[in-house]
């Protein structure tokens, strides 16, 4: 009798277990929500799932699979920083405007064949939005220190040595949020998700400054010279 009532107990104990593994299966599942990019509450709702993936309560997976979003976040994001570029970093129109393409077809080339190696492809709109989304809102974020900080570069004051610190802190989070994203697109450990985005960032911004320079202005010079260059040139510039 007591083994009876102990197999019976056992197996529901199985049985709850298995319903929890599928419950959070189910939730990580890549779900493929509508978008109305006329509906100004889809747009608020997108733009809070962006700061959700920013603070790590959302993912990728929860990011609507919509052309037009991201036709229109890529759009937003080579708006926003070929202005960057063109107003605190001092550099010209066209040569910002091909640079920010530039940043954006090699981090988005790189990123799709990242996820068609693992046999994700099919994931690549969501953590394509995932990924510039919450790189637009951290430098949206970061833009009025970015600004402070090129008003005062020519004094040199101490209000560079802790705004470098604070863009440094802001680029060390972009890069946690990046690697939270393609952990959960390419379903890979936090350390190599986060070698992966470092890999990604890095290489890019080398890649760019080669290509594109910086503008041959004073300023951009002292912003790569000085000891916050790295983090005003590079992180306001990379996805």
């Amino acid at each position: 009798m007591q083994s009876c009532i102990g197999n019976t107990i056992c197996r529901r104990n199985i049985i709850c277990f298995w319903n929890t593994i599928e419950s959070v299966q189910v939730s990580r599942t890549w779900n493929h929500f509508s978008f109305n990019a006329n509906n100004e509450g889809s747009m608020k709702s997108i733009w809070k799932l962006f700061w959700d993936i920013c603070l790590f309560r959302a993912g990728p997976e929860q990011v609507p699979s919509s052309r037009a979003l991201l036709v229109l976040i890529l759009a937003t994001f080579v708006v926003f920083n070929s202005v960057i570029r063109c107003v605190p970093l001092q550099m010209g129109l066209l040569q910002s405007v091909f640079s920010s393409l530039f940043v954006l077809v090699a981090f988005t080339g790189a990123l799709w064949l990242g996820l068609l190696f693992k046999g994700f492809g099919n994931r690549f709109q969501q953590t394509a939005i995932a990924l510039i989304g919450q790189d637009l809102v951290l430098s949206v974020l970061s833009l009025p220190l970015l600004l402070l900080m090129a008003s005062q570069m020519q004094q040199g004051n101490s209000v560079l040595e802790i705004g470098s610190f604070i863009l440094l802190l802001f680029y060390g989070w972009d890069l946690a949020a990046k690697g939270f994203i393609i952990r959960e697109s390419l379903d890979v450990g936090p350390g190599l998700a986060f070698m992966f985005a470092f890999t990604l960032v890095m290489g890019t911004i080398l890649l760019e400054s080669q290509l594109f320079g910086l503008g041959g202005d004073s300023m951009s010079d002292e912003l790569l010279q000085g000891s916050s260059a790295p983090e005003i040139e590079y992180y306001e510039g990379t996805p």
